[in-house]
């Protein structure tokens, strides 16, 4: 299990014109073992803007997350993660919603040194919040897919 807390008066970026006089957030994980193939992590958190300017009171936010991940072999691996987040006044998105979140993908170890990890993301949001800032047509979904690589330095 870990856990961790930080408070201050600008300890993470807040959405334009939500900057509190001062703001706290904690969060808290575990993780489980199911079988030497299949790890599970859970994760809550919360942050609290104190004198939020634009709604002139405390605006908070909360989110869970769950990641699995099955080893296929030594060299593959794959991943799968739902996210949920309820950001209350808009706070940290610029827009109030609940938002949800699926991704599959697969984590390719072909040596010590390299990762390859190909993504496919689902986004979702209880209000139009997705789209170009400039545009009045918002979604309320969206999907990505990505690849990133990672360099490992030993």
């Amino acid at each position: 299990m870990s856990a961790a807390v930080y408070t201050g008066p600008e300890p993470f970026p807040a959405a334009t014109g939500h900057l509190g006089s001062w703001q706290t957030g904690a969060g808290a994980g575990v993780k489980h073992n199911w079988s030497p193939r299949l790890t599970q992590q859970f994760l809550v958190s919360g942050s609290w803007d104190f004198n939020d300017p634009a709604v002139d009171r405390t605006s908070p936010t909360y989110g869970a997350v769950t990641i699995l991940t099955y080893h296929l072999n030594q060299y593959l691996d794959l991943n799968g993660r739902g996210e949920w987040f309820w950001d209350k006044d808009g706070a940290r998105t610029g827009k109030a919603a609940h938002y949800g979140e699926v991704a599959v993908g697969l984590n390719i170890m072909p040596n010590r040194w390299i990762n390859f990890r190909p993504e496919l993301r689902g986004d979702f949001a209880s209000d139009p919040a997705f789209g170009s800032v400039s545009s009045s047509q918002r979604e309320r979904s969206q999907f990505t897919a990505a690849v990133d690589v990672i360099l490992k330095f030993h």
